[in-house]
């Protein structure tokens, strides 16, 4: 993305606002994702929006005052966790600009993280995904859909890297495998086993060769039918077919987290969870496992369970 793809809700090119595009660039050039990059805009923007609504369009004019203004003004209509994600990027503007000098003080600490309860998060069990799949006809769509729900579920995919992975990044032999551009932009093995491959081979033999795009998944009808499958796209199909199954909806990050759960109750330990799934945090997997972990463990000891079986 280049500069003056960079754009906010004020028009002129306020001291603030410069400072601002410069600190995006600078997140660019660390290599956060396109998607983060984009959050960082978009929050951003909001935050120049502000600051020039009460006058302040240069960093002299921010305080710590004004700083706790505007955060406490992000609740109210927000989750507790879209607030801590803006604040966190706010945080972030303000500690740069106290690296590079351009304030005198670190006003990053003016701003506090309110803290978010972590609560279990939706994956499917293995009957649900099974369910998914029984959905999937023989037809293209169903060939096309059953293989992407088996990939996503069986490699831990990102969405966006499901989106654009390319038909010479699959392999077959000696291992299952396909490289993919993860979202820091850097190319990456992920695996999958002999039922996913079956699934995609089916795929690939089918997969219209009108298709003017080399990516493996493609769209079959819309306003862009041979190109690639695009996030909405995915989430659409998966929708769908959560409905046709009679299951709880479930979006393609479920799918990801389902991964996690699934390989921890095949017998993965936590660590190759983490290292098929490409997670930086470890934690991120225990969360995702954490109350499968707890159903599996009371399910062994039941009280009413225990009392039935006692008769």
């Amino acid at each position: 993305m280049s500069q003056q793809t960079i754009k906010f809700v004020v028009s002129t090119s306020t001291e603030l606002e410069i400072s601002v595009k410069e600190f995006v660039i600078a997140k660019q050039q660390e290599g956060l994702s396109p998607g983060s990059i984009k959050k960082y805009e978009f929050y951003l923007g909001d935050f120049v929006a502000w600051c020039h609504d009460r006058g302040i369009d240069g960093l002299p004019g921010l305080g710590r005052v004004a700083l706790r203004e505007w955060g406490a003004g992000l609740h109210g209509n927000r989750a507790r966790a879209t607030v801590r994600l803006i604040t966190s990027i706010i945080r972030s503007f303000l500690a740069w600009c106290y690296e590079e000098r351009l304030i005198d003080e670190d006003l990053a600490t003016a701003l506090k993280l309110p803290k978010v309860k972590i609560r279990e998060q939706r994956t499917l069990t293995a009957d649900e995904f099974l369910a998914l799949l029984r959905t999937c006809d023989d037809d293209l769509y169903g060939v096309r859909d059953a293989a992407i729900i088996s990939l996503m579920v069986d490699s831990g995919l990102r969405v966006s890297e499901l989106c654009g992975l390319r038909l010479d990044a699959l392999i077959f032999e000696p291992i299952y495998q396909a490289t993919v551009i993860s979202k820091g932009g850097d190319e990456e093995p992920v695996y999958f086993g002999e039922a996913t491959a079956e699934l995609l081979r089916v795929w690939l033999r089918v997969r219209p060769g009108w298709s003017p795009d080399d990516t493996v998944f493609v769209a079959l009808g819309g306003n862009t039918p041979g190109y690639a499958m695009t996030r909405s796209g995915i989430l659409t199909l998966l929708l769908r077919r959560c409905f046709e199954a009679g299951i709880p909806p479930a979006s393609p990050h479920a799918l990801r987290r389902t991964f996690a759960c699934l390989a921890d109750e095949a017998g993965a330990s936590t660590r190759k969870i983490q290292e098929w799934g490409r997670w930086s945090d470890i934690k991120m997997v225990e969360r995702y496992t954490q109350g499968l972990k707890a159903g599996r463990l009371y399910r062994q000891f039941s009280p009413a369970d225990h009392a039935q079986s006692q008769k």
